[in-house]
């Protein structure tokens, strides 16, 4: 393989790396009973994997103004459903 080669696939293969460690502590806090920290641990680990999926693999990082706009509305957006849909449930 040529040089070229390897520097192409470093970084891909590291965020792998990266998104097995973070699914490795996701699978073992559904092994440990810390009550109300699992669902803490298992949030912030699913909120790193998004941002490394965003900012590497779909090239948020580097894209232009417009897309960075647009992706932050469309996670704002979500974060609003995510809270209208809880206060629904947590009303009934």
């Amino acid at each position: 393989m040529s040089r070229q080669t390897i520097e192409l696939w470093k970084g891909p293969l590291l965020i792998w790396a990266a998104l097995c460690v973070l699914l490795a502590i996701t699978t073992g806090s559904a092994y440990i009973p810390l009550g109300p920290g699992n669902g803490l641990i298992n949030m912030t680990v699913s909120a790193l994997k998004g941002a490394l999926i965003m900012l590497l693999f779909m090239n948020i990082r580097t894209s232009s103004v417009l897309v960075r706009i647009a992706s932050a509305a469309g996670l704002f957006w979500l974060t609003f459903m995510f809270a209208l849909t809880a206060s629904d449930y947590l009303t009934r």
